[in-house]
């Protein structure tokens, strides 16, 4: 609904919208003027000390950020399945029941 009431705001036909995909992405319509490119993360974070310019920092520190971000959640995962590949439950009290029976 906040789109809708965006989107007559700025005066843009919705037939001018193209259609979003279907899974959940970043998208990007450029203004004109503004040079988009693409980079992995990886060359973000793989900064040198010679860039000091501050729109590098900030670039670089974002990426770096985001790398923490992403290598968090991914060995949040892989220790998830390692526990339930290992079918040992966290809870106490379960493996009291379990014991009883």
């Amino acid at each position: 609904k906040r789109i809708n009431v965006l989107i007559a705001r700025l005066g843009i036909v919705e037939k001018d919208i193209p259609a979003l995909p279907d899974l959940a992405s970043v998208v990007l319509h450029p203004s004109k003027g503004i040079d988009v490119q693409d980079f992995s993360l990886s060359s973000l974070v793989d900064y040198n000390k010679s860039d000091k310019k501050e729109r590098v920092f900030e670039v670089s520190l974002f990426a770096e950020t985001l790398s923490e971000m992403f290598q968090r959640h991914f060995a949040l995962l892989i220790l998830k399945a390692l526990i339930e590949a290992d079918g040992d439950s966290e809870d106490p009290e379960e493996e009291k029941t379990a014991k009883r029976q």
